[in-house]
């Protein structure tokens, strides 16, 4: 029934939380226990040519009911099809950055040549095999995994959560040449005042920022004053200024 009343491609943008009701699923303006955020339903519009073989759908989404990108997995018959969804409707994935802290150092670019040569086309790649054969410790293989794909050498299946081996046509090296914020991080490099263990000033050609790093913190957030870190948060992955810093001081998330 849901996927039956999806409105047309050309239809109005539709966007808001989805919630499970006694008569059906219901796109509702607010969000609700278990409720899942989409932005454009009518993206949802192309299962409309699977709907006599749809077994059921699952939602892979941000938590705590935030808005953002998702992901659809649509179970079929002997297969399984997975439909990505960007934060918004008209956006595209180039702006995405969550695993851009990947690419700044130079230990994961060794350390995924490593895991590359190791890698045998498997539909499912063990970490732990992978530890064991590279002699590299597991954060170091997350991160490298993680390289990887970004350069378009793995995928990942959320069902199975976990990455799988699969090569693009595309030059693995334009992803690092060609990333703007990447580039524009390498450029602010010798821009860089530090004022303490987890503090450093920024100076852009527009103006000096202020990047905050609490360096003695696994898994920690950095901040910025930048207007790109106040509207993004940890959505899209570092500004070019914490990125910067990162480049320079050698600080990279375990």
């Amino acid at each position: 029934m849901f996927v039956s009343t999806l409105p047309n491609v050309t239809s109005k943008n539709q966007s808001g939380w989805l919630v499970l009701s006694r008569s059906g699923i219901k796109l509702m303006s607010r969000s609700d226990t278990h409720s899942v955020y989409i932005s454009g339903l009518h993206r949802l519009n192309a299962l409309k040519r699977l709907i006599t073989n749809i077994i059921s759908l699952t939602f892979y989404c941000l938590q705590n009911n935030e808005q953002g990108p998702c992901m659809i997995e649509v179970s079929l018959l002997g297969a399984r099809l997975t439909l990505s969804l960007t934060a918004e409707a008209w956006q595209g994935y180039s702006g995405e950055g969550a695993l851009l802290t990947s690419l700044v150092s130079s230990a994961e670019q060794k350390d995924s040549k490593i895991v590359n040569d190791l890698l045998q086309f498997d539909a499912l790649i063990n970490k732990k095999q992978l530890s064991n054969a590279s002699a590299l410790e597991d954060y170091r293989i997350e991160r490298a995994l993680a390289y990887l794909a970004v350069c378009g050498k793995l995928g990942f299946d959320a069902y199975e959560s976990s990455y799988f081996h699969r090569e693009l046509p595309e030059d693995p090296n334009r992803v690092l040449k060609d990333n703007p914020r990447l580039i524009g991080a390498h450029k602010l490099v010798d821009q860089i005042e530090k004022i303490d263990e987890m503090t450093w000033i920024v100076n852009s050609t527009d103006d000096s920022y202020r990047v905050s790093i609490p360096t003695n913190q696994l898994n920690c957030n950095p901040q910025c004053t930048c207007s790109w870190y106040l509207k993004n948060q940890q959505k899209k992955g570092p500004c070019k200024h914490v990125l910067a810093v990162q480049i320079k001081e050698g600080i990279y998330e375990l």
